[in-house]
């Protein structure tokens, strides 16, 4: 594929990260494809990341709503000690856990996100912290 489509298609991906607010996890999405740099993707995994946030962008009505939920989430995970000093991999690790959501944060859904946060709530209300949840699931 020529240079200046896969420019196009590098620059369609940040478009879509930054439209559907999901810019911050690049290193997760990157580390998925086992690289550290937009440019070391392959066209077709620029297709299927692209793919991917196309499907998942929220419509205008859903925007503010979508990032609201996400910060509740964010809230609840900072109360309960699992997001801490910005470390987006170990958020979405512990959101990965079957338990927990299963998904990563920029996955979700608004009524996923609903969900996990009634989810947080009541582990946040019978007193479980990162530490005392990573015990009891090995």
């Amino acid at each position: 594929m020529s240079t200046e489509k896969l420019r196009a298609k590098r620059r369609l991906l940040f478009a879509l990260l930054a439209e559907t607010g999901t810019h911050q996890h690049l290193d997760s999405m990157l580390a998925s494809y086992e690289v550290s740099s937009v440019k070391d993707l392959t066209s077709s995994q620029l297709n299927e990341l692209i793919t991917t946030l196309q499907e998942k962008r929220p419509t205008d009505d859903n925007v503010l709503t979508l990032k609201r939920w996400r910060s509740n989430i964010l809230t609840v995970l900072t109360d309960m000690g699992v997001f801490k000093n910005n470390n987006w991999n170990e958020l979405n690790e512990f959101l990965m856990q079957k338990k927990i959501a299963g998904k990563k944060l920029y996955e979700m859904t608004i009524p996923e996100l609903q969900q996990l946060n009634v989810k947080l709530k009541a582990m946040q209300s019978a007193g479980y912290s990162k530490v005392q949840f990573a015990f009891s699931v090995n």
